[in-house]
């Protein structure tokens, strides 16, 4: 599940993918084709919705600066307000400091036992990963 919260961009992009879940982190694979994100690809939105069997081909995705809250995220870790969100080599939002050198997808703002809040970066400044 990915919510909106505030401001962002949806687009719809063809997919190769059988499987994925509203709130993994997509990327680009091909011309306007999009596919599931890792630690080593560059992240360009959130999927919105769960892979939709009778539309193979097609995905929406979330765009841009925005607001959001997913219950998709690895949970291998604790998170904690501030913490900077990368992507994990399973295509989901983590705060593992394995991932600390990628790029920066989002800040932790909000926290519940099943769900996280955050505000998106899409960036790689330094002064963000110290």
């Amino acid at each position: 599940m990915l919510n909106i919260l505030y401001k962002t961009s949806l687009f719809s992009y063809e997919t190769r993918l059988t499987k994925f879940l509203g709130g993994m982190i997509a990327t680009f694979t091909g011309n306007r084709e999009i596919g599931l994100c890792n630690d080593k690809s560059m992240p360009i939105g959130f999927f919105m919705h769960d892979y939709i069997p009778y539309i193979p081909t097609i995905a929406s995705i979330a765009i841009g600066q925005g607001e959001y809250q997913t219950n998709i995220f690895e949970t291998d870790t604790i998170y904690k307000i501030n913490d900077l969100l990368y992507c994990s080599q399973n295509g989901l939002i983590s705060n593992n400091t394995m991932y600390r050198n990628n790029i920066i997808v989002g800040i932790v703002n909000f926290v519940s036992s099943d769900i996280i809040g955050f505000i998106t970066c899409f960036s790689n400044l330094e002064s963000l990963n110290k």
